[in-house]
């Protein structure tokens, strides 16, 4: 057991004592250590080809061992979000991620009136979690058309899923189920529960699983909100809750990127971590534009304390904290 401390104050930093540079991406437990992915985005605005993913390994969450490019022949283009989880099947680490080499502009989505960017999704696998990772797929089609923000589960049988949203279709969230080799989807999907949003994530707690995601706000300093909704199976059908990331006296619509938010930040994740006391889920957002110099590759990642839930198995709202502690197992 080791109690540890969690600063959302300024970013972490390595072993070397230099800033990580890890966003919109996980963190995962393998092989009795945490494993932190995310996109390296340096001086760049975020819509660079100049991105990589990287990753960092610790033993308890305060020691962050650099491992540097996790796809070190990966082509030149613009990346997002990195997703790895194990899959037991083959032995492999697989991770996704979405990309595209014709960026039009700094418009997230489309250069003025013009088409949409049409973004792909990258599937790779090694036999490491710090990598190398080979491609295996670098245009997995999945069932909806368009490619967005995405995020992965595994469920307690061994089984993969991806949640994700379709820029095509309004923002949409749906999930679909993968093959037992996690590389490709099934056409196994779910009914929509939001759209107009991205950023999802997914995890489980007892009979429930749960989907958060927040209004289409990318790289939007004053955060986006948490809208969770819940079902007894991975496919739904999912109910929308309550919404973890907004003041109680702010409605959850479109006003979500308005700066009505308890922590101004993006999720990315909800991580499970290893406790004295079973497992716990903490809530993980990228907080853009909150460095003192400016480069977003040094903006603070916030990690929240413990989720807590209530009678109902409804996720408690968050609250912000610019420390806390936990006894790890």
């Amino acid at each position: 057991m080791k109690k540890v401390t969690i600063q959302n104050r300024v970013p972490r930093r390595d072993i070397h004592g230099v800033i990580m540079d890890a966003h919109d991406g996980c963190l995962e437990y393998f092989n009795d250590r945490y494993w932190l992915y995310g996109t390296r985005y340096g001086d760049s605005d975020g819509y660079q080809k100049t991105h990589t993913f990287v990753c960092y390994s610790s033993p308890d969450l305060e020691q962050w061992t650099p491992h540097g490019s996790i796809i070190p022949d990966a082509p030149k283009a613009v990346y997002y979000r990195p997703y790895v989880k194990y899959c037991a099947a083959t032995g492999k680490y697989v991770l996704w991620h979405y990309w595209t080499t014709e960026w039009r502009g700094t418009t997230r989505w489309s250069e003025g009136d013009g088409p949409l960017v049409p973004f792909r999704y990258g599937v790779w696998t090694s036999d490491r979690p710090e990598g190398p990772f080979e491609a295996a797929n670098m245009d997995e089609p999945l069932t909806r058309k368009a490619k967005g923000d995405h995020n992965l589960f595994v469920d307690e049988d061994g089984t993969g899923y991806i949640v994700y949203s379709s820029p095509h279709d309004e923002f949409r969230i749906q999930v679909e189920r993968l093959t037992p080799d996690y590389l490709h989807g099934t056409g196994e999907i779910s009914s929509t529960m939001f759209s107009g949003v991205e950023a999802p994530c997914m995890f489980r707690r007892g009979r429930y699983y749960y989907i958060l995601c927040g209004s289409t706000c990318c790289f939007c300093p004053q955060g986006s909100g948490a809208r969770v909704s819940r079902s007894t199976h991975p496919l739904g059908p999912y109910t929308p809750r309550n919404n973890i990331n907004s003041n109680p006296d702010r409605s959850s619509g479109p006003e979500e990127c308005s700066g009505d938010m308890v922590i101004p930040g993006q999720e990315t994740f909800v991580a499970t971590l290893h406790t004295a006391n079973g497992p716990a889920f903490i809530w993980m957002a990228d907080l853009w534009e909150s460095t003192p110099d400016g480069l977003k590759g040094h903006d603070i990642q916030y990690w929240s304390s413990p989720l807590s839930f209530d009678s109902n198995d409804d996720i408690v709202p968050l609250r912000s904290e610019m420390e806390w502690s936990i006894l790890l197992k």
